[in-house]
């Protein structure tokens, strides 16, 4: 039970808490304002941030209130993006401007981030973390919740 609620702090702290946010990340948090990750059900992107390093799939595996054999599957960017950035010739406008909002995200988060990994945590209500090195040394990116049945 303590260690939900430590989970709970971490991520609290990390999004609300904090006293100043990376410049780095206030770009990617309004580079991803407004979009939803479309799934089973749409959420929207949140930012995070890692000051330790080391246990980063633990640290994720806390934040999202699972057991510590939960399930988790590494993906790269592109593979997580692909249906949100793929257009169709029968793609109206709509769609096209849609896909062209999570080009631009994906480019801005490989330009602020490097050694970009996305951390699925978890089964059928997926916690989805792209993570990658900030220029200062620490991890971050952003949160999204994917499900899949």
């Amino acid at each position: 039970m303590l260690l939900k609620h430590l989970g709970c702090f971490l991520l609290i702290y990390v999004t609300l808490i904090r006293p100043s946010m990376n410049p780095d990340l206030l770009k990617i948090k309004e580079a991803s304002a407004g979009l939803y990750y479309l799934s089973e059900s749409d959420y929207p992107f949140e930012v995070v941030q890692f000051d330790d390093t080391n246990h980063i799939e633990s640290s994720l595996i806390e934040l999202s209130h699972l057991d510590k054999s939960s399930k988790v599957e590494k993906v790269t960017l592109e593979y997580f993006f692909r249906n949100m950035t793929k257009v169709y010739p029968e793609s109206t406008d709509d769609q096209k401007m849609f896909a062209a909002k999570f080009i631009m995200l994906q480019n801005m988060l490989q330009e602020e981030l490097t050694d970009i990994v996305v951390y699925r945590v978890g089964e059928t209500r997926i916690d989805a973390f792209i993570i990658g090195k900030l220029k200062d040394g620490t991890l971050g990116g952003l949160k999204t919740k994917v499900v899949e049945t």
